[in-house]
């Protein structure tokens, strides 16, 4: 008589090994939100009778990048969802996963992972990626020789550890047995360019090993407008939202000035959940700018070249650079000038 060990999760409902690995695989990257509504839609399917619909499922391609973001304030996101689009644009299998949602042993399952994490506080994992972290640094860790992987760190120099959790996902994996594709890469608060020179390094190295998806594979689930906006507004391109109310909700003769703030979304698509962030451009103040200059005696219209763009002097001045903190790269440089 056969032994239950031996036997797969699915052996109960009638699957054979092949359709519990394709299913296992399919399912490996969704979060339980999207779970809960595929069950519901194969219920549904059962219960009409119509599961010879459903769209038949062959073997997809051996090697596909995972993307496993961790991300305390949303730029680890953006920036994973990026490079995703990269990928599907190049027509290269892929998968995006917030930490939070992983498997932890699935690990052992995939050929390229690519980890795309912040650090938190002082050198700590993002809320989203410390199971993930403390996983890989203790004891039940697996080894992992069959996995290549790729680590992209964001940061800031003027923490002392600064892309720290990158650092420790980078050795970690190394010290378990995965092979790095290229070398890590720590990115500054100024990072556009950087983690676009990290997504085309990465994939000019995995392009030929990842194969393109076979046809009958299982087709993405449309989950809304939800899922659409994620993609559609970024960093690069914010959605512009009204202002609708900042109330001050501290005492008259308190020191801190908290405030309730409400932003009108309207046909955005974006929603906001427990745990997601705001991120805020600020503006210099041009009178600060216009002293700055004069004290200088620099033309404010004239045209530099700014990542890779061209933008009056003003311009930068106003939007792109931060005037009124003394960051460490600002006093090295400052140094330099100076003597």
């Amino acid at each position: 008589m056969t032994s239950p060990i031996n036997q797969t999760p699915g052996f109960a409902a009638g699957l054979n090994d092949n359709q519990w690995t394709q299913i296992s695989q399919a399912s490996a990257a969704l979060n339980p939100q999207q779970l809960t509504w595929l069950s519901g839609y194969f219920a549904g399917l059962a219960q009409n009778g119509q599961a010879s619909t459903i769209p038949s499922v062959t073997a997809g391609p051996s090697q596909s990048m995972t993307i496993l973001y961790g991300s305390q304030t949303g730029n680890a996101k953006g920036v994973a969802e990026e490079y995703k689009a990269k990928l599907d644009a190049l027509n290269l299998p892929s998968k995006l996963v917030s930490m939070a949602d992983y498997k932890h042993k699935q690990l052992k399952t995939e050929s390229h992972v690519a980890i795309v994490v912040s650090t938190h506080g002082e050198g700590e994992a993002p809320d989203d990626a410390v199971e993930l972290h403390s996983f890989l640094g203790g004891k039940k860790a697996p080894k992992l020789d069959g996995l290549k992987f790729a680590v992209l760190g964001l940061g800031d120099t003027s923490y002392e550890f600064f892309c720290q959790t990158a650092k420790d996902f980078d050795s970690r994996l190394q010290s378990l047995g995965a092979t790095r594709i290229i070398d890590r890469v720590d990115c500054d608060v100024d990072y556009d360019e950087t983690t676009t020179a990290w997504f085309d390094s990465l994939n000019h190295e995995v392009k030929d090993e990842l194969s393109a998806p076979t046809a009958g594979t299982v087709p993405s689930l449309n989950l809304g407008a939800q899922s659409v906006a994620a993609t559609q507004y970024t960093k690069k391109a914010p959605f512009a939202a009204s202002l609708l109310e900042s109330q001050k909700i501290t005492g008259r003769d308190s020191v801190k000035d908290i405030r309730h703030i409400e932003i009108s979304l309207e046909e955005s698509g974006i929603q906001y959940r427990p745990g997601d962030a705001l991120g805020v451009w600020f503006q210099n103040d041009e009178q600060l700018v216009a002293d700055l200059l004069a004290t200088l005696e620099l033309n404010p219209e004239e045209n530099i070249t700014f990542s890779g763009e061209e933008y009056s002097l003003k311009q930068v001045l106003v939007n792109k650079l931060e005037l009124t903190q003394s960051y460490p790269s600002f006093v090295q440089a400052y140094t330099g000038f100076a003597n």
